[in-house]
C-alpha cells in the first residue's frame, strides 16, 4: 500500500505529535519534538502544490532568460546555451540551472540595463516570497 505525500507526511506529524512529544515531555527536546510535528503538517499541506509552484517560477525564469538581450555578447551566447540545453537536464534540477542564469545576467543588468535589473529582482522577490510554508487552512 502507498501513501501520497501529503497523507505520509500528516501521518509523520500526527505520530509525532501524539507518541514523541507526550515521551518528552515538557523538556527541551520534547518542545523540540512539537516543532517538528508543526512543521511536518505545514509541509504537508504544500507538498501537493510545490511541483505546480516550482514549474511555474521555472517557465517564468526561462521566459526572462529567452527574452533578455544583453549586449554582453558571450552572456548572450550563455543564456542561449543553457536555454537550449536545459531539456537534457533532470527536472528537478533544471531551476537550479537556470537560477545560474539568472545570476550571471541580473549581475550584467546591474552594471548596464536597470529596466532587466529590476524584472530580475522582481522574480527572485516573488520567488522567495513563494517559497514559504503557510498556516494549513489560511489563505496565503
Amino acid at each position: 500500500m502507498s501513501l501520497p505525500p501529503a497523507d505520509l507526511l500528516r501521518n509523520l506529524a500526527l505520530a509525532q505529535a501524539l507518541l514523541v512529544v507526550p515521551a518528552l515531555g515538557d523538556s527541551y527536546a520534547g518542545k523540540s519534538a512539537g516543532t517538528v510535528a508543526a512543521i511536518l503538517l505545514l509541509a504537508a499541506s504544500d507538498v501537493v502544490h510545490y511541483a505546480e509552484r516550482r514549474s511555474g517560477f521555472r517557465q517564468r525564469l526561462e521566459d526572462l532568460l529567452a527574452a533578455a538581450a544583453p549586449d554582453d555578447v558571450t552572456l548572450r551566447l550563455d543564456l542561449r546555451t543553457l536555454l537550449d540545453q536545459i531539456g537534457t537536464v533532470p527536472l528537478d534540477e533544471r531551476l537550479d540551472h537556470l537560477m545560474g542564469g539568472l545570476e550571471a545576467l541580473h549581475a550584467w543588468a546591474d552594471a548596464n540595463d536597470p529596466e532587466l535589473a529590476r524584472r530580475c529582482l522582481d522574480f527572485l522577490v516573488d520567488f522567495a516570497t513563494a517559497e514559504r510554508l503557510d498556516p494549513p487552512g489560511l489563505p496565503g
